[in-house]
């Protein structure tokens, strides 16, 4: 019975991917909760520039977060293959 073995690299490729996904997935939920949380406070309270600002912050996140989610689905998926070589068409 033969086993297959696959490579370090590629262990490593799985591994990065993994995380990529769980940091995106889960920046993104959290992201969305703090979200969710200064709006209604924002209804209640009123707005001042702090809330404003970790409003700010908490949005950029989330969305930095929902692109490395993407990008680590892509890259499973082998849609985005970046060969490393910039082409200049004539």
């Amino acid at each position: 019975m033969q086993t297959r073995r696959t490579s370090p690299a590629s262990e490593l490729r799985w591994f990065a991917v993994g995380i990529g996904m769980s940091t995106g997935v889960v920046g993104f939920c959290a992201n969305a909760v703090v979200l969710a949380v200064l709006l209604k406070a924002r209804r209640q309270f009123g707005s001042c520039s702090v809330n404003i600002f970790i409003v700010n912050q908490s949005l950029m996140d989330l969305l930095a977060c929902f692109f490395v989610a993407v990008t680590m689905i892509l890259l499973v998926t082998a849609r985005s293959e970046y060969s490393g070589a910039v082409r200049v068409s004539e």
